[in-house]
C-alpha cells in the first residue's frame, strides 16, 4: 500500500479546505470559534460545577445543526436525571450507550450511518489508557471526540484526561456553570452554562470574599 503523503508545498496548505462547524447558536462560536468538525476535545471540571450541564448543550446544539450524536452516559447510566434533561429533545439525532468500553464503541462506530459526534462522559469512566484513546483517535479520525474529564485537587484533567487535553484541539474547563475555552481555532469569550445556577455561585463567592 502506498505511502501517505506527509509533506506540502505552502501553496497546497493553504489551499486546503476544511468543514467547520455551521453554529446556530453564536455563543459557541464566541466560546471555540470557527471549529473543525473532527477532532478531539475535551471539557473537565469539579463535580457539580456544571460540565455535564455544558455536555448537554453542546449535544442539543450539534444535533439541531444536523450532526448525528452518541452519548456515552458511562457515569450516570440511564437514571432519571438524564431523562430529565433530555427529555425536550425528542426527535434529535441523538443516541445514548451506556456501560460501554472502548469495544464497544469501536462495534458502534464501525456500523454505516454512525455517529459523527461522540460525547464521552466521562472518560475516566469508559477505562482506557493512552494506547486506547489513540487507537479510537487512529480508527474514527473523522469523528468529532467531546472528552468528559473529572479534575484533580490542582483543578487539571484527572488520570488519562491530562493526556487527552494535551492532544486536544479545544480544552473548556467548567467551574460554577460557565465555561471557559482555550482553543486552536479562535473564540475565548465565556459561556454561561446554566444562569441561575452561576448567579448563585457567584453571589455565594462574594459573600465569601467579605467575611
Amino acid at each position: 500500500m502506498a505511502r501517505k503523503k506527509n509533506t506540502c508545498s505552502l501553496k497546497e496548505l493553504v489551499s486546503m479546505e476544511y468543514e467547520t462547524i455551521a453554529w446556530k447558536n453564536e455563543a459557541f462560536r464566541e466560546l471555540v470559534g470557527d471549529a473543525e468538525s473532527r477532532g478531539s476535545w475535551i471539557v473537565w471540571g469539579k463535580s457539580f460545577n456544571g460540565k455535564s450541564f455544558f455536555a448537554m448543550k453542546l449535544m442539543q446544539e450539534l444535533a439541531e445543526i444536523g450532526y448525528s450524536v452518541l452519548y456515552v452516559s458511562n457515569e450516570e447510566g440511564f437514571g432519571k436525571a438524564l431523562r430529565d434533561r433530555v427529555k425536550g429533545l425528542v426527535g434529535l439525532d441523538i443516541r445514548f450507550m451506556r456501560d460501554a468500553r472502548k469495544e464497544d464503541l469501536e462495534k458502534e462506530l464501525h456500523k454505516q450511518r454512525s455517529a459523527k459526534c461522540i460525547i464521552v462522559d466521562s472518560i475516566q469512566y469508559l477505562g482506557i489508557n493512552q494506547a486506547g484513546y489513540n487507537r479510537l483517535r487512529r480508527l474514527f479520525p473523522n469523528k468529532l471526540w467531546v472528552w468528559i474529564s473529572h479534575a484533580n485537587e490542582k483543578e487539571q484533567p484527572k488520570g488519562i484526561g491530562d493526556y487527552v487535553r494535551y492532544d486536544s484541539d479545544v480544552k473548556i474547563v467548567v467551574s460554577n456553570f460557565v465555561a471557559n475555552a482555550n482553543s486552536r481555532f479562535g473564540g475565548g469569550k465565556s459561556l454561561v452554562v446554566w444562569d441561575r445556577k452561576a448567579d448563585m455561585l457567584q453571589e455565594k463567592d462574594n459573600l465569601e470574599e467579605e467575611k
